[in-house]
């Protein structure tokens, strides 16, 4: 009878041993299980950079409204002084004619606005508006005289560059601040059928001031 129960003893100890194991094992895969989910949960998600899209601050200075400074008749005369220069060496006829097209594009602006909206400048000249891209692409216009052009902006350090292409030539007006805070508006305007490049500036002060 000893040896019996010896032996459902032992038989007993022995069910139960191998019965934690194998609970042991079951817990073990289960974590094993889960473990490639926690890590996935801790790693942090990617987000996108955030950007800004707003006007570079050189153009929100030189946005405005300004005045030609001085007599209108004076800066007319500047103008006509720099087409004198241009045509000098042109025969009498192509001269004339050269004349001619040079006043009718070149006048002595007394209104000048700068504006931009969704990268696309804007500058008003009396009555004559041109608006296009900054900084890349261009924009078809028409000039004062009726002809098809093609006009674009650029900044260059502190300087808007408005630049107008045409079958008779090219023309840059470059604003920027003087040191005195007035605005410059330097006009260059060049062509094959000139014997020299149009140049002046204008002088201009914010509207009010």
């Amino acid at each position: 009878m000893k040896i019996t129960t010896l032996a459902l003893l032992t038989l007993l100890l022995a069910i139960g041993t191998a019965a934690s194991q194998e609970s042991a094992s079951d817990d073990a895969q289960t974590g094993s299980d889960e473990s490639p989910a926690s890590s996935d949960d801790a790693k942090p998600t990617a987000t996108a950079p955030a950007t800004i899209d707003g006007e570079p601050p050189e153009l929100r200075k030189l946005a405005g409204s300004y005045t030609l400074v001085g007599n209108q008749a004076d800066s007319l005369a500047k103008i006509h002084a720099a087409i004198d220069q241009a045509t000098a060496g042109m025969g009498s006829l192509k001269k004339k004619v050269a004349r001619k097209r040079l006043e009718n594009v070149n006048k002595a602006v007394v209104r000048l606005k700068i504006s931009s909206v969704a990268k696309k400048v804007t500058i008003g000249m009396d009555n004559y508006v041109v608006t296009a891209p900054l900084d890349g692409g261009t924009a078809e216009v028409v000039t004062p005289t009726g002809d098809k052009a093609t006009a674009s902006f650029s900044l260059q350090q502190a300087s808007l560059v408005q630049d107008i292409v045409a079958a008779h030539g090219r023309r840059e007006n470059i604003f920027r601040f003087g040191s005195n805070g007035e605005l410059l508006m330097h006009v260059r305007e060049t062509s094959p059928q000139l014997s020299d490049k149009v140049v002046y500036t204008l002088v201009y002060k914010r509207a009010g001031q």
